[in-house]
């Protein structure tokens, strides 16, 4: 790309990158660790596959 418009890589790099705000609010999943809710740790957490939507309280869930 950076070829075809006659500029640097970093110039096509910048123009391509996503704000600040909008990246950290689409990344959210560290900063809430979810697997303390689940009472696991992180590694057992990803290890078994991050769930796609985590429940809003899990351990009411496991009694049901």
């Amino acid at each position: 790309m950076a070829e075809r418009f006659n500029c640097s890589i970093r110039t096509v790099m910048r123009a391509i990158a996503l704000p600040r705000e909008e990246y950290l609010a689409s990344h959210t999943v560290n900063r809430s660790k979810p697997w303390e809710a689940l009472g696991m740790s992180r590694a057992t957490w990803y290890r078994k596959g991050k769930p796609l939507d985590a429940p809003a309280n899990p351990k009411l869930e496991e009694v049901a």
